[in-house]
């Protein structure tokens, strides 16, 4: 017996295809995916605006979606293999952990689609459909030392807080601010090396133990903004922000408001926004069948309260997409 669809089906079938299509969308050849490590942070906003401003010059479309949190790898993964199964022209991905991303990144160079990871590497080596766009974290390691040893005078403590081994980008920071401070200042010494908190309570919790541990505690090195956050509330709420000084990672908006204020010293912040805006060009060169740059190093940035709104720092975490390049 044939089916015939009469339009009493019809709201039916409308209500279906509501239901299904948030988690669906069709295949275009014009379509970049770009994954960052989550989603409402103004270190990836800034990377979004970046990518979308390339996006509005070459004619792309951007499809943009990640995790609510960093350490959802598995979601992050899901939205990998998604961008490959829909065989989207290029993906753009800040990875969440460098081990587990690497078999996702694999199948989609299998597939042939143009890859640029951004933010922390992998351990791939850059190639066919493979590119890769970061910020130089051993000159970002450096830039915190140097600072360091400027504002406490070359002699003092310092606490270390969210240290996370599976972000490669973090270790090689870290081991270049300990490099600098054995090379260059002796004179100062790092008392503790905290791991990542799981959350910006358990950040605040982690920085009011540290400062309660050491009395003679001089300096704390954030490594990104929900640790920074902690400290943040951790020295105001002990009273400390004076004795203690707080340097953070990454532009989060309200870290550079404390700088400003002249409540924290001060932020190092990497070019997301042009991350962002390069990876979609680099992609849009490759289509064209123009040679590209496999690896490129961008440099970070120190934000203090003397620089903080000087255009050239402003425009590292503007999120407007219309930015004249």
């Amino acid at each position: 017996m044939k089916r015939i669809w009469t339009l009493r089906a019809v709201p039916t079938i409308f209500a279906l295809a509501l239901v299904f299509l948030p988690s669906c969308r069709f295949s275009d050849p014009r379509t970049i995916a770009v994954i960052p490590q989550t989603t409402g942070f103004s270190l990836w906003e800034a990377e979004h605006a970046g990518a979308e401003a390339a996006a509005l010059e070459t004619g792309y479309r951007l499809y943009w979606n990640a995790p609510t949190r960093e350490d959802d790898v598995e979601h992050q993964i899901q939205i990998v293999d998604r961008a490959v199964r829909d065989g989207d022209r290029g993906l753009i991905l800040a990875p969440d952990q460098s081990l587990a991303l690497i078999t996702p990144v694999r199948r989609a160079i299998a597939r042939g689609i143009h890859t640029v990871i951004v933010g922390s590497p992998l351990s791939i080596p850059p190639g066919k459909d493979l590119a890769y766009i970061l910020n130089n974290d051993e000159e970002t390691g450096r830039i915190v030392a140097l600072r360091m040893g400027k504002i406490l005078g070359g002699k003092g403590s310092v606490a270390i807080i969210g240290i996370n081994p599976d972000v490669t980008a973090i270790l090689v920071q870290v081991r270049a601010f300990e490099s600098t401070l054995r090379q260059l200042l002796p004179g100062i010494h790092i008392i503790e090396r905290r791991p990542r908190p799981y959350n910006a309570a358990e950040a605040v919790q982690v920085a009011s133990e540290i400062l309660e541990a050491h009395a003679d505690l001089n300096a704390i090195w954030a490594l990104t903004a929900v640790e920074a956050g902690g400290a943040f509330v951790a020295l105001q709420t002990s009273h400390k922000a004076e004795q203690v000084k707080l340097v953070g990672c990454e532009q989060d908006l309200d870290l550079i408001a404390h700088v400003r204020g002249g409540q924290m010293d001060s932020v190092v912040i990497e070019n997301t926004y042009q991350m962002g805006y390069q990876a979609v060009m680099l992609l849009a060169q490759e289509a064209r069948g123009e040679p590209v740059a496999l690896e490129t190093k961008l440099e970070p940035t120190l934000v203090t309260r003397e620089n903080v709104d000087a255009p050239e720092v402003q425009q590292q975490f503007s999120q407007r997409w219309n930015y004249r390049h």
